[in-house]
């Protein structure tokens, strides 16, 4: 049996048994003994293939698949619990030994030491520049075996600690953003596996955190490639078309919930650097989203795409439509103090109307009557069965 058939035979076993969750399957190998003890990371990565089972682990993980059933009512079969069977199955997917056979070394001829380029082995300074003031706190709260494990993190990627170093601090109540934040900055191809690692509970607190910060604090050029790589990554226990999707959510300003004072300024950069990546489908939604949700900026960035009359500006002016009463209201009273001329404001107003739908115009210009904005209420009523361009 190849390393790939054991990795696929376990997965079914976990499937099975009801298909606990990472978190879930990591609880139950602690319960079995600090040495059968598996991180979240580590189970991610067997799960996965990503890294060779060994025999520890794979009866480990084959016990906490048995006690999750158990204590579900499921039952398994003789041959899933039979931990023979599972030594069985892993002994041909270790390569033996083999003999390397001596060869006479050729003769040393020294070579000038100026000649000599030495490599450089450091870490990338990326890898260091944790600010101590965020390691303070746990120092200050006894967590010393986290400090450890942070401090021993040196040319390691972040998911051989991090996702500890958040399960520590989400279990003791303490906060993880700061470092949410500066993992946030990091390079790609250290972020997805990161987000992978964290993303097997989408409602975990940490992975909404780490969404957030990626879509802040990544650069415009560097957001396309995240996407991608998401969905690239999109596996039968990970689910990275649903997390591009949400990153993109936070990038447009949909799901800011209370990170709303901290969204992105630089929308036509992002817009720009999606569609240079052909991405179209997906800079065509942050263009919509943006009306229909970034109350506070919306007329100020239809001047950013360009302005009245060109398809983004007007693109945004009809996702205005599409949003709630009070987010139309805030529009209009945000236009009524703009310092565009009346025609602009026409032109913005009239965009907006042909972004709500015939049948709810009369009841949007109620609302707008109700909130002091009398004139665009007229338009509003005046425009009722205009169908739109």
């Amino acid at each position: 049996m190849s390393a790939e058939d054991l990795t696929e035979h376990l997965r079914r076993l976990r499937v099975r048994a009801g298909n606990p969750s990472v978190r879930e399957l990591e609880r139950l190998t602690e319960q079995q003994g600090p040495r059968r003890r598996l991180s979240s990371s580590t189970i991610h990565d067997k799960l996965n293939g990503k890294s060779p089972l060994k025999l520890p682990q794979l009866l480990a993980l084959v016990q906490a698949c048995a006690d999750y059933a158990r204590a579900h009512g499921i039952s398994l079969s003789s041959e899933d619990l039979d931990q023979a069977l599972w030594r069985g199955r892993l002994e041909p997917t270790q390569a033996p030994a083999t003999v390397e056979v001596a060869t006479p070394a050729p003769p040393f001829i020294p070579v000038p030491s100026f000649l000599v380029e030495k490599p450089d082995l450091s870490p990338p300074e990326w890898l260091w520049n944790l600010p101590p003031e965020i390691i303070e706190p746990l120092r200050n709260a006894g967590m010393d075996d986290v400090v450890e494990l942070i401090e021993g993190r040196s040319g390691k990627p972040l998911t051989e600690w991090l996702p500890q170093v958040f399960s520590a601090l989400s279990t003791a109540g303490m906060a993880y953003t700061p470092f949410v934040q500066w993992a946030s900055e990091k390079p790609v191809r250290e972020l997805v596996p990161l987000i992978e690692a964290v993303g097997d509970n989408k409602d975990d607190p940490v992975l909404t955190s780490l969404l957030y910060w990626v879509s802040k604090n990544q650069s415009a050029e560097k957001l396309p490639s995240l996407v991608v790589a998401l969905r690239r990554a999109a596996e039968e226990y990970f689910d990275g078309h649903d997390l591009a999707q949400r990153l993109i959510s936070f990038i447009s300003g949909k799901d800011v919930g209370v990170y709303i004072r901290g969204l992105r300024k630089d929308c036509v950069p992002v817009v720009n650097a999606f569609r240079s990546a052909t991405l179209l489908n997906d800079s065509n939604r942050i263009v919509r989203e943006i009306g229909r949700y970034r109350t506070a900026v919306v007329i100020r960035l239809v001047g950013e795409f360009g302005g009245p009359g060109t398809p983004d500006g007007d693109a945004v002016l009809a996702a205005v439509g599409k949003g709630s009463d009070y987010h139309i209201a805030e529009v209009l009273r945000e236009l009524r103090t703009s310092r565009f001329s009346s025609e602009v404001k026409r032109h913005h107003l009239v965009r907006i109307v042909f972004g709500v739908a015939p049948e709810r115009r009369l009841l949007t210009a109620d609302e707008l009557g109700r909130r002091g904005l009398q004139e665009e209420s007229q338009v509003f009523r005046d425009m009722k069965d205009v169908p739109p361009f």
